[in-house]
């Protein structure tokens, strides 16, 4: 391990950024976009905040400098797109609140006229995300360079992640969508990190204070999306434990168990009322 600022990077990241640096983007001209996926509370937004700032440290000069890189709506993550150039910057939770298969489809081609648009800037973009199988086939597999999966070591009881090359990537989006939304495979490319956020409080405080703002401006409105039709499959049809349904969707059993009470449908009441086609096109929109 080695210390940058507060926070910890391990060297296997360390070696990663600085063959991906924005020094190396800019004389090749090219470009990276990073997926990076995990359930709901398990660090993924702030292990990602850490690797922006390794990538270009002057992100530490101010709060207000670094959450003007961090996005919350798909509008802000084209704008920050168009107008950063040779930076890093995140699309951070890009489909929290935005349940409806509707909402999803248009922050899906949101993404995928921003990521069109962005390759001469020699940026490095991150989106994340609670399951890769949220998006479209375009930023999952053609678009993207590598996927950081964050996840709980259940032994270690510490918050790790597993890195996948663009390879890889492609074959669990491919088998996963399959399969219900599964990591069929592991990668040694794994390390675990640390909870800190960089640059300390006050950093955090703005980061905080910019997600409080504008998740008060989401729609919450339609929640029978995806993750919670497949869920409801899942309970009713399969007989699947909470812990592993939320596994495999990426959220807490909790946040699932709350969501599916505020549809106001008995859970032991849908299982006739859902289709095994029905499940299966969800799966695959």
């Amino acid at each position: 391990m080695v210390m940058i600022n507060d926070y910890h990077i391990g060297n296997s990241l360390v070696n990663l950024w600085e063959r991906n640096s924005l020094h190396n983007m800019k004389k090749k001209n090219s470009d990276r976009v990073y997926i990076v996926d995990g359930r709901e509370r398990i660090g993924k937004s702030i292990w990602t905040i850490q690797q922006m700032c390794a990538i270009e440290p002057g992100l530490l000069e101010s709060p207000e400098k670094l959450v003007s890189r961090i996005c919350f709506t798909p509008e802000e993550f084209n704008k920050v797109a168009r107008e950063t150039k040779n930076g890093v910057f995140a699309f951070d939770e890009a489909f929290r609140g935005l349940s409806s298969r509707s909402a999803m489809s248009k922050i899906n081609k949101k993404i995928v006229q921003t990521l069109m648009e962005m390759g001469q800037n020699n940026n490095i973009a991150f989106i994340v995300l609670p399951s890769i199988f949220l998006l479209d086939i375009y930023p999952a597999m053609l678009r993207s360079d590598g996927l950081f999966h964050i996840h709980e070591n259940k032994k270690a009881r510490r918050r790790v992640f597993t890195g996948y090359n663009r390879k890889d990537k492609n074959q669990i989006y491919q088998i996963g969508l399959r399969r219900g939304w599964t990591y069929p495979f592991s990668s040694p490319f794994k390390d675990c990190f640390s909870p800190k956020f960089p640059g300390g409080e006050e950093f955090e405080k703005a980061y905080l204070h910019k997600k409080a703002e504008a998740l008060r401006t989401m729609d919450f409105g339609e929640m029978e999306d995806k993750m919670l039709t497949i869920a409801k499959h899942m309970r009713t049809v399969e007989g699947k434990q909470w812990k592993e349904i939320g596994e495999k969707l990426g959220m807490s059993a909790e946040a699932i168990r709350k969501r599916l009470q505020r549809t106001d449908i008995h859970l032991y009441d849908i299982s006739n009322k859902i289709e095994e086609k029905d499940v299966h096109t969800v799966i695959e929109h």
